[in-house]
């Protein structure tokens, strides 16, 4: 009797741990911004730069199993709101870009059997942009069911593009 119930309790825990391993939640996340200045910049009389405004282009590549596009409801910088827009990445290893402080090229791979996706970020019209090298970034996805939080605690800059 006692058996029977024990293989009764561990079928019960076996069935309701089994879609978690199907699940497709982010195993690992990695957070990049590049800062774009205008080519031409606007002077005045005296050769100063007027208005100079720097573009701020933030994007987050995440890797989860399988192949099944991710479920992102929200990615909060700092508390600050953007709208996430997922696209798939061809290719097994990605060249992300080059860090914006020495210059060193960055390469991600996946572990086997897992797939890179790009979250492009959008910040909403009258929202103002967090500061560079954003230390809380909060991405809240989907999995199934069950929502589920995935935290970054760095950003890397990368270097831009010449703008002429």
């Amino acid at each position: 009797m006692l058996k029977a119930m024990f293989l009764c309790c561990l079928s019960f825990v076996v069935y309701l741990d089994s879609p978690a391993q199907n699940t497709n939640k982010i195993q690992r996340a990695y957070a990049f911004y590049k800062v774009i200045m205008p080519g031409n910049i606007p002077v005045d009389e005296n050769g100063k730069p007027l208005n100079s405004v720097e573009n701020m282009e933030r994007f987050i590549y995440i890797e989860l199993t399988g192949s099944e596009r991710p479920a992102i409801i929200s990615v909060l910088y700092n508390e600050v709101a953007f709208g996430a827009v997922v696209t798939a990445v061809n290719g097994f290893a990605i060249h992300a870009g080059k860090k914006a402080e020495n210059g060193q090229d960055i390469q991600l791979t996946p572990k086997k059997g897992n797939r890179f996706w790009k979250v492009d970020l959008q910040l909403p019209n009258n929202a103002v942009m967090p500061k560079r090298d954003c230390r809380l970034i909060v991405i809240k996805g989907k999995a199934g069911y069950r929502p589920y939080k995935f935290y970054l605690y760095r950003e890397t800059g990368l270097s831009a593009p010449d703008m002429y």
